[in-house]
């Protein structure tokens, strides 16, 4: 059996979250909480994740803020992700 945890930052404002409860209950990831500068989720130091409610998906984009987001995440990291809420399986 593989013993490899795969370790995944997470910004602290973030911990109520459905998803990372899931992830705190899966045997291969390692949650650790930070004040993340950018996104909502580290999963290496190439891959930044933000998490958006379609509500806040839409006011982001209204009040212009995605925008800003998006510029931050693509000067910190080679991919960059956004994601609805959702729960995984592991």
């Amino acid at each position: 059996m593989n013993d490899v945890k795969f370790v995944i930052s997470v910004d602290m404002r973030e911990q109520r979250s459905g998803v990372t409860r899931q992830l705190e209950r899966s045997s291969i990831v390692t949650v650790k909480y930070a004040d993340l500068a950018v996104g909502d989720s580290v999963l290496s130091d190439e891959v930044v994740v933000e998490r958006k409610e379609a509500t806040d998906f839409v006011l982001s984009i209204m009040d212009r803020r995605l925008f800003g987001q998006v510029a931050q995440m693509k000067a910190s990291s080679a991919f960059t992700a956004f994601t609805q809420s959702a729960c995984f399986s592991f």
